[in-house]
């Protein structure tokens, strides 16, 4: 009597399917975590970026503004216009009276006494992005009286409010 050839063990196509079905679904797992925490991250990021740019612009408005001889919030009070020095600085929101730009988007001009509002719209630089209008108070960001400014930024760049605001007197 021929006994037969011992063979192998092998898997069977049940137990491969399973196993392809398991290594799937811990691979559709770890990527859904990885997209998670790298969108968590990257909104931090901007949020932190936004939060920076804000204080930058906030703190150079308000050393410019301490040094200025006399300040302007004639134009609807949507812009701020001081002089310092033979230089005049102009600070708006984009959508202010006189002036354009993106509606969000924070600006300052920088110029000679004699510069109008049409050099401040040619010569303008961006400060600050991601503005929105301020809670009871419009698009108002400056309200000045005597010698003295109040500044607020409002930012929403991810759903979270950022409200910055510091007020400013004026050392001349």
């Amino acid at each position: 009597m021929r006994t037969r050839p011992h063979h192998k063990r092998s898997f069977t196509l049940t137990e491969v399917l399973i196993s392809l079905v398991v290594f799937c679904l811990v691979m559709a797992t770890s990527t859904a975590g990885f997209y998670i925490v790298f969108d968590k991250w990257k909104k931090q990021k901007d949020m932190l970026e936004l939060l920076v740019n804000s204080r930058w612009a906030m703190m150079r408005l308000s050393k410019e503004f301490r040094r200025a001889n006399a300040y302007d919030t004639s134009n609807g009070k949507l812009d701020l216009r001081f002089d310092v020095g033979g230089r005049r600085f102009w600070y708006w929101k984009g959508k202010s009276v006189h002036a354009s730009g993106d509606p969000n988007t924070f600006y300052r001009f920088e110029g000679t006494t004699a510069d109008g509002w049409n050099d401040a719209k040619n010569g303008k630089v961006e400060m600050a992005q991601y503005f929105t209008d301020l809670p009871g108070n419009g698009d108002n960001p400056f309200s000045c009286s005597g010698n003295v400014c109040l500044i607020t930024f409002r930012t929403d760049l991810v759903g979270q409010d950022l409200i910055l605001r510091t007020s400013v007197r004026r050392r001349n």
